[in-house]
């Protein structure tokens, strides 16, 4: 991680507690790590504004759903920014479980073809 990531990462942390914005609990195994919502190869900068923090797995899981349904990784962006200005714990939760549910169905499909 380069170093401006982890002062925005840690800026991120100040501001809304060791958190995943996608309500993945943390554990040594799946750390906080932030996320550009903007991804830089878009000119996505490292900046609060563009960040958010989430859990190692749920990163993973969100680029992977990514790669199958990109307007559904628009739509779960939006909802990190959304959550960012209201942190808002019922939609948090419900996003968990949509992303859940993504990464399942993905990885079902892929097993049947």
């Amino acid at each position: 991680m380069s170093n401006k990531n982890k002062i925005i990462r840690l800026k991120l942390i100040k501001l809304y507690g060791q958190i995943c914005m996608l309500g993945e609990p943390l554990t040594k195994e799946n750390y906080i790590t932030l996320h550009h919502i903007l991804k830089k190869q878009y000119k996505g900068a490292t900046t609060i504004d563009n960040g958010a923090l989430l859990s190692l797995f749920m990163h993973q899981d969100l680029h992977f759903i990514e790669n199958w349904y990109y307007n559904e990784y628009d739509y779960i962006n939006d909802y990190l920014r959304y959550y960012k200005e209201t942190r808002d714990e019922q939609e948090k939760k419900r996003m968990n479980g949509y992303v859940k549910k993504l990464t399942k169905e993905i990885k079902n499909n892929k097993v049947r073809k």
